[in-house]
């Protein structure tokens, strides 16, 4: 911590010899190949029982999305409150935009979930020679890019391009799968929690942020800064909104296909704006970008109650 405030450093910024450590402990590509393959079985589940396009994505957006509406009403409401209490809006912006990081990943997710029968078509035609093109693409910009240095992006990119293609990768991925009941809890809360977790250690005077990176004490003390904000920000998080991640079951009347893409669409902006703005300015709170998110929601239940006064109307 600097003397005047908050000095914002990353450890892949100060030690550069840590970007050899991206080629084994990336956890996006996990996150991805995962993805990938839990959606390419849930489509063909879907084509077996023949649902549509539009149910099976409706399906898969409420999983995704539903985990971040709590997310953004406590952000919201919170700004809110600092905002009328005079709180400083550029502190308020750095902290909301450090925090809302992973919904920018979690929008390219959405979108790419959108692709899955296309994507999983390309697979069928061209198997694995479709992955290794686009790995070894991913792979030659991103040395172009950081001259050889880091490589921190290489698996990212190749299972960002082709995740909703991998279906054949052996059912040892299953189980990892099916325990992935806070996941995405755990994904979206994280960042909250650091943020959380550093704001408190700013009111008891800067506890534990004065160490330099990269520094024998620095890497002594990560354990308990870990095993602290786990357990003073993390856990809590996980026992209160996980159970976000679980939604009630529905039969609700097909959708039409325009529907959950306007949903997709609309997420995606609202969630990439959130990343890259935070959820305020200098003129106040980013009303559009809080909103988008919920917007799609508001559509696909005005579409169902149509059709279920439609159907009423015919029966």
């Amino acid at each position: 911590m600097a003397p005047g405030g908050l000095d914002y450093n990353v450890l892949l910024s100060e030690a550069i010899w840590t970007h050899y450590l991206t080629w084994i402990l990336q956890v996006m590509p996990i996150f991805f190949l995962v993805g990938g393959y839990a959606n390419a079985v849930s489509w063909r589940s879907a084509q077996r029982k023949g649902e549509t396009y539009g149910i099976w994505l409706r399906a898969r957006l409420r999983r995704l999305l539903v985990p971040v509406r709590p997310l953004l009403a406590v952000w919201t409401v919170g700004a809110y409150i600092l905002l009328q209490t005079g709180y400083d809006r550029a502190l308020l912006q750095f902290g909301s935009q450090g925090a809302l990081v992973p919904v920018w990943f979690l929008a390219t997710y959405v979108a790419i979930v959108s692709l899955t029968p296309i994507t999983l078509r390309l697979w069928d035609r061209f198997g694995w020679n479709a992955l290794l093109v686009t790995g070894t693409l991913a792979g030659l910009m991103d040395f172009l890019s950081l001259g050889g240095a880091g490589l921190t992006s290489a698996g990212f990119l190749n299972y960002l391009f082709m995740w909703g293609t991998v279906h054949s990768l052996g059912y040892a991925w299953a189980g990892v799968v099916l325990v992935n009941g806070l996941i995405m809890t755990l994904y979206l809360w994280h960042m909250t929690a650091m943020v959380a977790l550093t704001g408190g250690s700013l009111m008891l005077d800067g506890v534990g942020l004065g160490v330099a990176i990269d520094t024998r004490e620095w890497w002594l003390t990560r354990p308990l800064w870990i095993a602290t904000l786990a357990a003073a920000t993390t856990i809590p998080f996980l026992i209160m909104f996980g159970r976000y991640e679980r939604p009630n079951p529905h039969h609700r009347l097909a959708p039409p296909a325009w529907q959950p893409v306007a949903a997709v669409i609309a997420a995606c902006v609202g969630l990439g704006l959130l990343a890259a703005l935070g959820v305020s300015d200098e003129n106040g709170l980013n009303g559009l970008a809080l909103a988008l998110p919920f917007a799609a929601r508001r559509w696909e239940r005005r579409s169902r109650e149509r059709g279920e006064l439609q159907a009423t109307i015919q029966g």
